[in-house]
């Protein structure tokens, strides 16, 4: 099932999904691969926490609130994100406005850049800034699971696919089913679906790929539409972990909520949104200027590897805020209108700014253990 994209209305802007780790063997990449998207949507209704996961959810302590300026929010409940054994905790204050708090390490997501992806460069040793694992899923007939994920099958899923793109992407090699539009950006040649490749241009010769959230650009959507995506080599944005049976969704988190990331080892904060959706095992990935800004580094990757190098080294703290994706919206996004917009937030709900607020992270901190 394809992903449901999050459009919002825009003037015009450039900026041009699916990033994760891949621990094959050895001579394999070493970020798994996850095509988890291709079977979730990022529903923007409202959520109570009423179901399958609420079973694990164990009400908080009625502990006196946190001072922090004028905000008090004070723990409503937790629980833990089995599948990576991490503590996520939904804060609400007194006017119900919630957040929601967990660390985690972030690996790196380069969906929605034209950087990508390369027909020529799958595995992304020159050109592409990652392998086609991470866009793309195989499966063998008549069995199930990606077999970009299956340790040892990687060498034979990417024959695979260089198959089906020495056919010009017509024919399947017999045996195989191959998604991957839920990644890359189609377009029709004929009666036929291709993945979109830029023709002219600085990205001439690569793929198009998509986020989930776009700016719904009404003109000036540059060649594959690649301007309508929120360009993660642009915008600081955080890839929702997938599906619905999961904490963070149950909480109320969706694709367009805003967040901010700290990194306790170094101080660094970021501003972000929520762009897109991933695997069902991973509390989130960055986008490559989010990392950026976590590691505090300036250069940008030029490869796999340079982008691999991103993943952060240490646990960092999200703070997401639950149904803020209509919150004063300006649009196409932007780091900046993004970050205005949080700075907003912080005031309206008795925050000082951005230190009263990280303050307040570093006494959550030992919580989210």
């Amino acid at each position: 099932m394809r992903k449901e994209i999050v459009v919002f209305v825009a003037l015009s802007l450039c900026a041009c999904k699916r990033n994760a780790e891949n621990q094959q063997a050895e001579k394999e990449p070493q970020q798994e691969v996850s095509t988890e998207k291709i079977e979730n949507t990022a529903d923007t209704a409202a959520v109570t926490v009423d179901d399958t996961v609420a079973d694990s959810i164990q009400p908080g302590p009625e502990a006196a609130p946190v001072p922090s300026g004028k905000a008090s929010f004070n723990v409503k409940s937790s629980t833990v994100f089995q599948p990576q054994n991490k503590k996520v905790v939904l804060m609400e204050d007194s006017l119900s406005q919630k957040l929601i708090l967990f660390q985690t390490t972030l690996q790196v997501n380069t969906d929605g850049t034209p950087l990508s992806y390369h027909p020529q460069d799958l595995g992304g040793k020159t050109k592409a800034l990652n392998t086609i694992g991470n866009a793309v899923a195989i499966y063998k007939n008549g069995e199930s699971g990606n077999i970009f994920l299956k340790r040892g099958f990687y060498s034979e899923a990417m024959s695979v696919f260089e198959q089906f793109r020495d056919s010009d992407y017509e024919k399947v090699p017999d045996g195989y089913k191959i998604k991957w539009q839920n990644v890359l950006i189609p377009e029709k040649t004929g009666s036929v679906e291709k993945p979109c490749i830029f023709k002219s241009g600085k990205y001439q010769g690569y793929y198009a790929s998509a986020t989930s959230l776009q700016n719904g650009l009404t003109s000036n959507k540059g060649e594959c539409n690649c301007n309508n995506q929120v360009n993660p080599l642009e915008i600081p944005a955080l890839v929702l972990v997938g599906g619905k049976d999961n904490p963070l969704w149950k909480y109320g988190a969706r694709v367009a909520d805003l967040l901010i990331a700290y990194n306790p080892e170094n101080g660094a904060v970021s501003y972000a949104i929520i762009n897109d959706t991933g695997p069902n095992d991973k509390l989130g990935e960055g986008s490559v200027l989010l990392n950026m800004q976590l590691n505090k580094t300036d250069v940008l990757p030029k490869n796999r590897k340079d982008t691999y190098g991103l993943v952060t080294k240490n646990d960092v703290i999200i703070a997401m805020i639950p149904a803020s994706g209509k919150y004063k919206v300006e649009r196409p996004f932007t780091a900046d209108n993004i970050k205005n917009r949080i700075t907003s937030w912080l005031i309206d709900n008795g925050f000082s700014g951005e230190a009263d607020f990280v303050q307040f992270l570093q006494k959550q901190e030992s919580g989210l253990k």
